[in-house]
């Protein structure tokens, strides 16, 4: 009898577990993230990287529930590409979107690496007006990297 229990309810947690995952999926879409092509690193006191550019790209889905889903690619020429997974979004007071996930990349000379929790703030906008900032896990507290769009935008459709 109490193995079949065991068993019921471990039935029952992971049933509750992917349907819950399945109501996610399910929450409409409030908003979309399009954005690429090339941004210019902005020197700010808060940036590990203060000139250059990279070349990046977004294309993300945010629920109502919360959630998200898409990707985030960005690329240093020479240097670093990092890719991530969207999992969660919070919309700021100043109309810019912050995007949580988990992302993987590779470092020129370094290696790769994975399961790396990272977040991405887009501002809406055309060159010299939209763009973003990125940290992810390795960047010390209160640190991250601001760029502004030179080359394409970056549309926030709610």
């Amino acid at each position: 009898m109490k193995t079949t229990f065991k068993l019921t309810l471990a039935a029952f947690l992971a049933a509750g577990v992917l349907s819950s995952s399945a109501f996610a999926q399910n929450s409409p879409v409030v908003m979309r993230i399009i954005a690429g092509s090339t941004g210019l690193f902005v020197p700010t006191s808060h940036s590990l990287t203060t000139s250059g550019y990279t070349d990046f790209a977004a294309n993300i889905k945010v629920r109502e529930d919360g959630s998200a889903t898409g990707q985030f690619v960005c690329a240093a020429p020479g240097a670093v590409v990092i890719a991530g997974q969207a999992v969660s979004a919070v919309t700021n007071s100043d109309g810019s979107v912050t995007i949580n996930g988990v992302g993987y990349g590779y470092f020129i000379g370094v290696g790769g690496f994975e399961n790396d929790s990272f977040f991405v703030t887009f501002r809406a906008g055309g060159p010299r007006v939209g763009g973003f900032d990125f940290a992810d896990a390795t960047f010390p507290a209160g640190f991250y990297d601001t760029e502004v769009v030179k080359l394409g935008s970056v549309t926030i459709d709610q």
